[in-house]
């Protein structure tokens, strides 16, 4: 059980990752087959929303990062954000060639990009954006 403790965080995020992606790919989804919308504005869309979800449940579940003052909220947000927008600038890279040049599956990239951004967003909410102390 201890070891569950001790890694605990770690999977939560990973829970947590998996439901964050499928908000992500419901909502490119939708935009792009049932509205169909070019896919870089699809992948914004998918992205605010995955975020916003995202944001939400690593603070309550994953970091328990209990601080709900505005100016606190106001700055992780910021920071979540902005860090996350590098996510996204690796993805519409990655979209825009291996997708429109290179004429890959988009979602067969898609999921393999995510899986680089899943790591690089645990390490960056973790050590910088929920910090403790």
């Amino acid at each position: 059980m201890n070891k569950f403790l001790k890694y605990k965080a770690i999977f939560i995020y990973i829970v947590f990752g998996v439901f964050t992606t499928l908000v992500n790919f419901a909502v490119y989804h939708i935009f792009t087959r049932v509205i169909p919308l070019h896919i870089q504005l699809a992948n914004a869309i998918a992205f605010v929303s995955a975020v916003m979800f995202a944001y939400v449940v690593n603070k309550q579940f994953v970091f328990e990062h209990k601080d709900y003052k505005l100016s606190t909220i106001l700055k992780e947000l910021s920071k979540f954000f902005s860090l996350r927008i590098l996510g996204l600038v690796f993805e519409a890279l990655a979209l825009h060639i291996f997708v429109t040049i290179l004429q890959f599956h988009d979602v067969l990239v898609k999921v393999v990009v995510a899986i680089f951004i899943v790591v690089f967003n645990y390490i960056i909410s973790k050590f910088y954006v929920f910090k403790k102390g």
